[in-house]
């Protein structure tokens, strides 16, 4: 998986393809193009209130049902009163399917290898076969949250983040 840098410029890169449709909303935009790119790993709040922050990453929030219920979500929640809702549910599912790209493409050592792209209609995993970076270190499920936070905080991470900005 990439870092959260990783995925914001990937989520912003994303409200480029889908720009609003006036410039007063520039500013939200932008906030919903990066929120909207890290969304699929809010799956590691559950693990963190259980102590065991990896327990429920890279499961069903890192599938395209996902991104496509979440652009919908957004687009409803926005429908009524905000006349560019379309555009914003739209500007949403594209991010998130950035992250499921940008983990799609980056190197896993966790078991189940990969993301659950087809979930529900599949159980595999999908992990491509031409790796652009190297994974984010954060811990195996079943390890403590503090162990998975000292590995968040490795070199490697450090090296990953200064590749995804070069």
């Amino acid at each position: 998986m990439s870092t959260p840098l990783g995925h914001s410029l990937l989520g912003l890169i994303s409200g480029q393809l889908v720009p609003p449709a006036t410039a007063t909303v520039q500013r939200q935009w932008l906030i919903l193009s990066v929120v909207a790119g890290n969304a699929a790993d809010l799956d590691f709040l559950p693990g963190l209130l259980s102590g065991d922050l990896n327990r429920y990453h890279h499961q069903a929030s890192h599938s395209l049902l996902a991104a496509l219920l979440v652009g919908i979500l957004v687009w409803r929640l926005l429908a009524h009163r905000y006349a560019q809702a379309g555009r914003a549910g739209l500007l949403t599912t594209l991010a998130y399917c950035s992250h499921l790209l940008a983990d799609y493409l980056t190197a896993d050592y966790r078991p189940p290898l990969g993301i659950p792209l087809f979930w529900p209609f599949s159980p595999d995993y999908f992990l491509s076969p031409y790796i652009l970076l190297d994974g984010v270190k954060h811990g195996m499920p079943g390890d403590s949250s503090l162990t998975s936070l000292l590995q968040i905080l490795s070199w490697q991470n450090l090296q990953l983040l200064l590749m995804e900005t070069a």
